[in-house]
């Protein structure tokens, strides 16, 4: 089931695996001591002493640091560090208190634990917040299975304490506790701490019975957890990029979906239209003007967590725990699902590789728990394949998945690859032709000998058309989008109205001259985000694009944070 891997010609060779966010691990007067702790509730804390509801235990079992960023609002001193367990959370846990820079103020080991609820381990010596000042609070837990809530748009129970209006939740992975940055579907995993305020603030009270309907109770359904780009973070080959994984209840045979907790259920917040392909730098009809888009992609009409993958309020089945064949399709018992020609795969959560081989098959709505040396979605000499809404590479526990969607022999055709989810992989989309258009392609991931590509094709001169989506490669190699003469030459490519960012390069143009000239290419309106380089990618934004070739057109290129031109 793996997929040879090919050295790839035009690379940028270098590649930094060091986190640019360094931990400052040299706080000499940390508190590491270990402490008992006590699931009872101190005078002030961001979440209360209410069960959580709307969350669910994830079924991610990596070692991971989960924590929350707050602000105080009031100078103080933080007594301790919470969390809220459940039985599935078992093991040894840390708590941990930062700057928001990522300097360690403090850390404790938890002891003397209860087998769920609110656990809480107190510092040694409290330490001083100062007011308007931002923090993170956080704790390790090495086998995962912690509770989060996605979509979390709650408030904190405390005058004191204040929360961000989005991504609330931070995470990293690892054997040992480390700065959290990442955050995923604006999730947030019941991180806390126990406050002290230096001059009393009236805050809210809350109890099990009285908290507010913000504030989650544990309720069996699937959640996601991964995370959305930060600037200048590259992973590291020891820590997986993976993200916190779709969790499934055990005792349900049918789960569903936990989306948008704003969003009715039933209801999508898909986009119903892409901007205009030929439009002026920012004057699309959802972007006019507007600049640093990559901060929020959907504020501006591209593809992001919240218009991307399996939608809001769709109940999903287990394949095989739950089901193991459908209309045109079976699990196979060597590790994945195979679909026939006609075959609708649909509202499945699948661990394994969905392989798509034969005539007009659907493929949407689905979860895709897969890692390693493999593919998400493979095609198999498939003609007029529709892949759309899915969410791929999210399996914890494995450095990347190889690619997302891969044409597996390279010669299908008349497929559409539509508003999916795809993040950890060393390659998004690995295709020769057909339709890209919606998708959401981030945070890559990363294992030694990998080049990098959110979306690439090796060679061929059947239609290929990449329009609007949002593609962000924080790694400094290779690319966002690329065109490669690996095994022949490019032509007929319109690459359009993308955000895009990162890469050693972020676009590759396809010229090589391994097979001759190119021809056709067209690269133009795409949006270039500084987030991750100054230059788009670690070198520039884009190369080997040939001006000269018949019909080759770059043109209305421009940078998101100023709509200034990009020259290609």
């Amino acid at each position: 089931m793996s997929s040879p891997k090919h050295a790839l010609p035009m690379r940028a060779s270098k590649v930094r695996v060091a986190l640019a966010t360094t931990i400052a691990l040299a706080a000499a007067s940390a508190a590491f001591l270990t402490v008992t702790s006590a699931s009872a509730a101190t005078p002030d804390t961001i979440w209360g002493t209410g069960a959580p509801t709307s969350a669910a235990v994830d079924g991610d079992t990596s070692a991971v640091e989960l924590g929350t960023r707050f602000t105080a609002v009031t100078s103080g001193r933080a007594a301790g560090v919470r969390f809220y367990k459940t039985p599935e959370n078992s093991g040894q846990h840390t708590g941990s208190l930062w700057t928001s820079t990522g300097t360690l103020l403090g850390r404790v080991t938890f002891s003397g634990e209860t087998r769920s609820g609110w656990q809480t381990a107190t510092f040694s010596r409290s330490i001083a917040l100062s007011a308007g000042t931002a923090y993170v609070v956080s704790y390790h837990t090495s086998v995962g299975r912690y509770t989060a809530t996605e979509r979390f748009t709650g408030r904190s129970v405390s005058g004191n304490l204040s929360i961000p209006s989005s991504n609330v939740g931070v995470y990293t992975y690892g054997s040992g506790s480390a700065f959290p940055t990442s955050s995923w579907h604006a999730s947030q995993y019941w991180v806390d701490l126990t406050f002290t305020a230096s001059q009393t603030t009236p805050s809210p009270t809350t109890s099990s019975a009285s908290a507010p309907s913000s504030v989650p109770t544990l309720t069996p359904s699937t959640t996601t957890s991964s995370s959305t780009p930060t600037a200048h973070v590259t992973p590291s080959t020891s820590t997986p990029s993976s993200t916190p994984t779709v969790s499934v209840s055990t005792s349900t045979p049918s789960v569903s979906a936990v989306r948008s907790s704003s969003t009715p259920t039933g209801q999508t917040t898909k986009a119903s239209s892409k901007a205009p392909t030929t439009a002026a730098p920012g004057s699309s009809s959802t972007s006019a003007g507007m600049t640093n888009c990559v901060s929020l992609p959907s504020r501006c009409g591209y593809p992001d967590a919240t218009n991307t993958g399996v939608a809001a309020g769709t109940s999903l089945q287990r394949v095989p725990q739950d089901v193991t064949s459908g209309p045109g399709w079976a699990w196979d018992s060597r590790g994945w699902l195979q679909a026939s020609s006609g075959a609708v795969v649909k509202n499945l959560i699948v661990s394994g590789p969905i392989n798509v081989g034969g005539s007009n098959i659907t493929v949407s709505n689905n979860k895709v728990l897969v890692s390693g040396e493999n593919w998400g979605i493979g095609l198999q000499h498939s003609t007029n394949a529709i892949v759309s809404d899915n969410e791929i590479g999210i399996l914890g526990g494995s450095p990347r998945l190889m690619v997302g969607i891969k044409d597996i022999y390279g010669d299908s055709s008349g497929f559409q690859i539509l508003r999916n989810n795809i993040q950890n992989t060393q390659t998004g989309v690995q295709v020769e032709e057909g339709l890209i258009a919606d998708n959401y392609i981030h945070d890559m991931g990363y294992a030694p000998g990998d080049h990098v590509n959110g979306t690439t094709s090796n060679g061929g001169t059947t239609m290929m058309t990449i329009r609007h989506n949002t593609i962000l490669n924080q790694i400094d190699q290779t690319d966002a989008i690329s065109l490669f003469q690996d095994f022949a030459n490019q032509a007929n490519r319109l690459i359009t109205d993308n955000l895009v960012a990162g890469g050693g390069y972020t676009i590759y143009g396809g010229d090589g001259r391994q097979f001759g000239l190119t021809s056709n290419i067209k690269i133009t309106n795409n949006r270039f985000s500084t987030i991750y380089y100054p230059k788009g990618g670690y070198f520039d934004a884009a190369a080997y694009f040939d001006p000269n070739g018949s019909g080759n057109l770059a043109s209305g290129n421009y940078w998101d944070n100023n709509l200034t031109p990009v020259s290609v």
